[in-house]
Parts: C-alpha cells; structure tokens; sequence
C-alpha cells in the first residue's frame, strides 16, 4: 500500500503526540482501540505487583488475586521470596498502597533499564522520596535479573496477549475520550486501560504530566475488574474521572477544608472504606457523581441507577446532592466552560448544607457470613452488643424477632426494621444455633452519639 505525501503531513500531528506524550507505546505489548484509546499490559507494573502478591501481605490474602496467571507468577517466583526487595515492598506496600509503585512504572522505562523519562514532570512526593526509590529500584533491578523475570515474560507471552484481548473486549463502543474531554472541559493526550492480572481485585490510576504541557491518563484494573464489560467501562469513567478532578480539587484544597464538618456524619461509613478524613471523601464523592453522569451518557439511565444505589448503601450519604451539582453543571455548559469554573458553585451549596447531633442504636457488632441459606458469625467485635451477649464466632443467626435469616437480604431488612428502629432502652430477640442447639438471647441495643444532615430523614 503506498502512503501519500498528503497523508503523512495529515497523521504527523497523531504521531508526534504519541512520540512526546506517549512514551510507553513502545515495547509494551499494546492494542489500539482508537486514536486516543489504548489498551496495555505495563511489565514495570506487573513486575512490581507480582512482588507485592508475593510479599507476606500478597501471601496472607491469596484469594483477592483471583486471575489464573497470578498463580503461575507466584508458583514462578516462590523461590524468591527471602530476596531483599520482598521485604522493601512489604513496607512501602503498607505506607502507599499500590499507589507509589504505579507512578513510578511510569515515570521509568522499562525493566532492566528503568532509565527516570526525562520529558516526565516530577511531582512533589516523588521528589521527597527520590532517594529512596532509587535505593527499592536497585534492589528490584536485581531481582529481575536473579529471578529471570524476562523469562517468565516471554513463557507466558500469549496468556498476557490475551489479557489485553479480553479488556480490550470488555471495552463498551462508546468514544471514552471524547466523552470524558466534553465532560469535564479539559484535555488529555493519551488515555490507557491497564489490566494487571497480578494486582488484587480493586483498580486505581496514575496520571502523568509531561514537560512539553500534555497528559496522559491511566486506568490500572487488577485482579478480574476488567473481565466483566459493565464493571470495566464503569470502573474507568471513576478512575479516569480521579486524574481529571484531584488537580482540581488541590487548587481549591484550603476553601474544600473550610466545609470540613460535612466529613462528620460520613466518619463511620466511609473510614470503614479507607477514606479516612474529608479531603478523601470530598474528592470520592465528587469522583462518583461524575462517573454516575458518564455512565448515563454512555449506557443509559438504568446504568446510573444501578450504581447510584450502591453508593448510598456504602455510606455515600451526599451522593445524590453531588450528583445535583453535576446535572446542573451539564445543564448549564453555555455557563461553566469546564469543571473548574463551577467548582466555586459546588462549594457554596455545599456550605448551606447542615450538620446535627443525634442519637441511633449503635452497631451490632459482627462480620455476617451467607453461606447455603444460612447467615453465620464470620467474627464478632470485642466489647460490641453481640460480644457482651455472648455471641461467638461460628453461630449461626437462626432468627431476629422470630423472623427467619436465611440470606444477606433477610437479615440487612430484618436488622433495619428491628435493630436500627429501636428506641433506646429497647432489647432485641435474637435466635442462634450453636452445636445445634437454639440459644434465645435478648440482646440490648446501645446507642451513640452521631451526626447527621438536616435533610435527611430519620
């Protein structure tokens, strides 16, 4: 096929943004899905997380590393485990989660080399730490070559292509660039869906900034996010959405902290989900009414209900008030050329919104367990309603008020109607099967001191 001189000068433009602000989509095993869109298998990342799988953490939790290949890498490198960057993982691992590992993938080229990209602009905490991931990257430099990670790359060459196959086929016929850019007002180069097989099976991002004044974006699926198409596109337009709203968010992170009483009825919920303070919850909350809105865009109104129901179940108590600002925000594009400019509208309503004291029955106490019909004490909270009442780990929850548990549904509709309406002072019945005998037991709801918004209902 012979290439005119007019088309090159047509695609230059398309091949200098991949060559400036792309650096990754060489030597990558890589599929294109469209002229912004790519899927990739990173090994620097792989790399990393099979050390985390195989780190005393990744050895405890085995079953959250559910990818079939996952066991080969850890029956591959089982001899490894004593190796000095183990144990440097281990700890990094506890302090920042998959977060630091994933930046630095792509800030480096790939293993051996893992020369830093010079056009890669360096954020702050990458710059406080330099010393020390140069010292981690050393030690893993030698466990690739001591482990022969390049060998075990190539062995499973064809279940890694397959790894991109089945994202890439997961991938909804919907522009996600397009949409995202119109979205939120903004621009980004490049946009990766990253599936790692040997992450655990949550997903995060990485965005990069690159001297020259470009972005590129990165959606990091582990475990088997990317195998299901309603998770996979979902679960990008909420990580995507993270890299085009935190630079936002920091910008405004002194007025964002004023409205740091709003974190009080959230506490409980969302520290459970590791969002430990308002910074978190303000930009998880706002991150999930804009996946929410893309999700309807692209797939339709039941997409968006379906996912918004869950939220508020988690304890996304302002979900549906974020979700307002948005539909207001998309109404009104003729007004708000691009998220920022209504981030000043965001913050105001969010200031009208009051906060009270209350009282509510605290909570019972244990970890449910649904196994064939029946619901069993997985484990039970030290100094919690249903350790004073003797409850154990290994019951069985026959009944609550002579209602019968014989699922998740059961018990969560049962515990709402009897539990969280009591009035303090009240006892519940309860019903539990130990050794085959049924114990009856009249457990006293406590209460505590909480908060709530003045809209909500109660």
């Amino acid at each position: 096929m012979q290439i005119k001189k007019n088309h090159i000068i047509f695609l230059l433009p398309a091949i200098l943004v991949c060559i400036f602000f792309c650096p990754r989509i060489f030597g990558q095993l890589e599929q294109k899905v469209s002229e912004k869109l790519c899927v990739t298998l990173s090994k620097n990342i792989s790399l990393f997380h099979i050390l985390v799988m195989i780190s005393p953490y990744g050895e405890e939790k085995k079953d959250i590393f559910p990818h079939p290949i996952a066991q080969k890498a850890r029956d591959y490198f089982k001899e490894f485990k004593d190796h000095p960057a183990i144990d440097t993982t281990h700890r990094i691992f506890n302090f920042s989660w998959y977060f630091l590992f994933n930046n630095v993938a792509f800030y480096f080229a790939d293993f051996p080399e893992m020369k830093l990209y010079e056009e890669i602009e360096l954020p702050p905490e990458f710059k406080a730490r330099k010393n020390m991931i140069t010292q981690y990257i050393e030690q893993v430099k030698d466990f690739y070559k001591a482990s022969e990670f390049e060998a075990f790359w190539k062995i499973h060459n064809k279940d890694l292509e397959s790894v991109i196959e089945e994202c890439k086929r997961n991938i909804p016929e919907v522009s996600l660039p397009e949409l995202m850019e119109t979205f939120f007002g903004t621009q980004a180069e490049c946009f990766y869906f990253v599936p790692c097989p040997f992450m655990q099976n949550s997903a995060t991002h990485v965005e990069v900034k690159h001297k020259q004044g470009g972005l590129t974006y990165y959606y990091i699926a582990g475990g088997n996010t990317f195998l299901e198409r309603f998770n996979n596109i979902s679960t990008a337009f909420h990580e995507f959405s993270h890299s085009f709203i935190e630079p936002i968010s920091a910008k405004y992170f002194n007025q964002i902290k004023k409205l740091s009483y709003l974190y009080k009825p959230l506490q409980n919920s969302l520290t459970r989900l590791g969002y430990k303070n308002w910074d978190r919850g303000f930009n998880e909350h706002i991150v999930r009414a804009a996946q929410l809105h893309l999700l309807r865009k692209a797939l339709g109104e039941e997409a968006r209900e379906r996912v918004i129901l869950s939220e508020r179940r988690l304890g996304f108590k302002l979900i549906d008030n974020f979700y307002g600002f948005f539909d207001e925000y998309d109404r009104n594009r003729e007004k708000y050329k691009n998220l920022e400019s209504f981030y000043p509208e965001v913050l105001k309503r969010l200031s009208e919104i009051k906060v009270e004291e209350y009282r509510r029955p605290s909570y019972m106490g244990f970890y449910p367990e649904s196994i064939e019909n029946k619901v069993f004490v997985k484990d039970v909270v030290l100094d919690s309603a249903f350790s004073k009442a003797g409850i154990k780990k290994g019951d069985i929850l026959f009944s609550i008020e002579n209602v019968l548990i014989d699922s998740d549904d059961s018990f969560n509709k049962t515990k709402e109607k009897f539990w969280n309406q009591a009035k303090e002072g009240d006892s519940v019945k309860i019903v539990i099967i130990r050794e085959d005998k049924k114990i009856e037991l009249d457990v006293p709801v406590p209460f505590v001191t909480d908060f709530r918004y003045k809209h909500e209902e109660y």
